[in-house]
């Protein structure tokens, strides 16, 4: 079991650093306390380890022979606030510069078939609020609002497409709806494109809401979707007798472990 730390332990969508979180808790004493309190609750509930140089950090990495090796991040310790207008001079970040320097690369040295990003926010879905509060993860809905993290989206994506970084499949949570989001763009604009998957599913036992479309602003294409339903992700690699390649195959099982129809999804290795 891996354990990943989210934010619901403390303020919604918060950020490590922040003073405060909107207007209304503008000047509220022990933020910061707040947020020790629900690392430490992570940690009392979670079966890991304190880093010894760095007793909060919880992203990490884990190898699985020649053909898997995951990232767990953490999307919400290092962050800047959600409302800081996404521009060059707020060098506005999501994973901190520390994480996002560790993973890209952490990818650029695995020699792993498979590369999964375990993201406590999504990549291509937008969860945005409004003109006040911003977008919570690496996504926009395109609106005309700059309060987004999408410079230092871009900045990984390029990253992987400068590199020839392949199998990059992203799994996550969050927006309370299953969807597969297939990408194909070019950051770099080379004409070769990069491909990569997101996965997202849930709800198990929270309110489960409606689908929404993925990011209009790079080519992310809904594979699968479903409506209010409570769900998990099960995801294997396996090698195939058809070409003797390791696949990854990802499903979506509703509460009773059934398979969601259209969630199958068998991916080649490029």
């Amino acid at each position: 079991m891996y354990s990943q730390a989210d934010d619901h332990e403390i303020v919604n969508d918060y950020g490590g650093k922040w003073s405060y979180w909107t207007n209304a808790t503008k000047g509220r004493a022990g933020f910061s306390n707040l947020v020790k309190a629900g690392i430490n609750a992570f940690f009392n509930f979670s079966p890991i380890d304190r880093n010894k140089d760095e007793p909060n950090r919880v992203y990490r990495s884990f190898h699985w022979g020649k053909d898997l090796d995951l990232f767990i991040l953490d999307m919400h310790s290092y962050r800047s606030r959600n409302d800081l207008p996404d521009t060059p001079q707020n060098n506005k970040t999501l994973l901190g510069k520390d994480q996002l320097r560790w993973l890209e690369q952490s990818l650029l040295n695995s020699t792993a078939t498979w590369k999964v990003i375990s993201a406590d926010v999504p990549t291509t879905v937008p969860s945005c609020f409004n003109k006040e509060l911003g977008c919570d993860n690496w996504a926009t809905n395109g609106t005309t609002f700059k309060k987004t993290f999408t410079r230092e989206r871009s900045e990984f994506l390029k990253f992987l497409d400068d590199h020839n970084i392949r199998n990059v499949v992203i799994v996550a949570t969050d927006v309370h709806f299953p969807t597969n989001i297939l990408v194909e763009d070019d950051p770099n604009h080379d004409g070769h494109k990069l491909i990569f998957h997101e996965l997202i599913s849930g709800p198990i036992s929270a309110i489960p809401v409606k689908a929404s479309p993925p990011d209009p602003t790079i080519n992310a294409t809904a594979k699968y979707q479903e409506n209010k339903i409570l769900n998990f992700g099960y995801i294997k690699i396996q090698q195939e007798k058809s070409d003797g390649k390791v696949h990854l195959i990802s499903e979506v099982r509703d509460e009773n472990g059934l398979l969601r129809p259209g969630s199958h999804w068998d991916i080649p290795p490029q």
